[in-house]
């Protein structure tokens, strides 16, 4: 892996955040509108209470982000499950924090940066109290589910997403 650090994310990394996500296609929730357009909408729901930014560094350039919230928040806006079944047991989410978007630039990929903010993610979030981490991947995504899988995260289901490429996403979930 480069010489990257990990830190949680200022506003003033928000122009640095939105250039990753229009890399990897992420700024497409977003309309792929200019990043003055969005500066709004980003900081709102970026900079809000609850939710946590991470950013990943090569000296001073941002290569990645990593972004999560409470389930419950994420769950109930979007009807999911509030409770799910991993190897034969059900076990209640609501308290877990849920992975809201992971970022690496194209020129960065395969050399373990996501998987580092996906773990540096999920010692904050325990940190912060939360008894796990709940994350949804698009069904095609076989780096990031491998990403999952190393990190400790069991797939439990699939679930329909249309704002995706793929139309299905699969979920993961990981107690601390």
């Amino acid at each position: 892996m480069a010489e990257i650090s990990i830190r949680k994310a200022t506003y003033k990394d928000l122009e640095g955040i939105y250039t990753v996500m229009q890399n990897t296609g992420h700024a497409a929730f977003y309309g792929n509108k200019s990043f003055q357009e969005v500066r709004a909408e980003l900081t709102a729901k970026l900079f809000k209470e609850g939710v946590t930014v991470l950013i990943a560094l090569d000296g001073e350039n941002i290569v990645g982000y990593s972004i999560f919230g409470p389930y419950l928040q994420y769950a109930t806006k979007k009807n999911l499950a509030l409770d799910v079944e991993i190897n034969g047991k059900q076990v209640d989410i609501r308290a877990y924090a849920c992975s809201l978007g992971t970022g690496v630039l194209e020129t960065q990929r395969g050399q373990g940066i996501g998987l580092a903010l996906r773990l540096a993610a999920d010692s904050e979030a325990k940190h912060q109290g939360f008894k796990g981490m709940v994350t949804d991947v698009d069904f095609w995504n076989q780096p990031s589910k491998r990403n999952q899988y190393k990190a400790g995260f069991v797939q439990v289901t699939k679930i329909l997403d249309r704002r995706r490429k793929s139309g299905i996403n699969t979920l993961w979930v990981k107690t601390f």
